[in-house]
């Protein structure tokens, strides 16, 4: 008969890892990023249906696990320019018009936007 107690030291320092969150000592898991792909688009807005959809991603480093002030919310979509583009609350945009500028998506998180070219 095997005594159980190897496995429970196992399991134990496999939990005290997993809790840790990171790999390695030096390793900065604090750092995450926000980004919105695509990076940039292009419409025809005289196109039918013309539409991209954007998707926001959380970037955290490998083998840390997202820290406490990771902000857990959807995303709040918005374009810079309403009148050439509209976005929908889940990250859908349309060109109604040609932009004479580019037109800056965000999903309302530090650095997470993107371009779009409404022609």
């Amino acid at each position: 008969m095997r005594k159980p107690w190897p496995c429970a030291l196992i399991l134990s320092g496999l939990a005290s890892l997993a809790i840790s969150g990171c790999g390695t000592p030096n390793q900065n898991c604090g750092t995450v990023t926000y980004t919105v792909t695509p990076a940039t688009a292009t419409l025809n807005h005289t196109v039918a249906n013309n539409s991209q959809q954007y998707t926001f991603n959380v970037i955290v480093p490998e083998g840390c696990s997202p820290p406490p002030s990771v902000p857990v919310h959807a995303p709040v979509w918005t374009v810079s320019n309403t009148i050439a583009a509209t976005i929908t609350d889940t990250g859908v945009a349309s060109c109604k018009a040609a932009a004479s500028a580019p037109i800056t998506v965000s999903a309302g998180f530090p650095g997470a936007t993107a371009t779009l070219v409404c022609d």
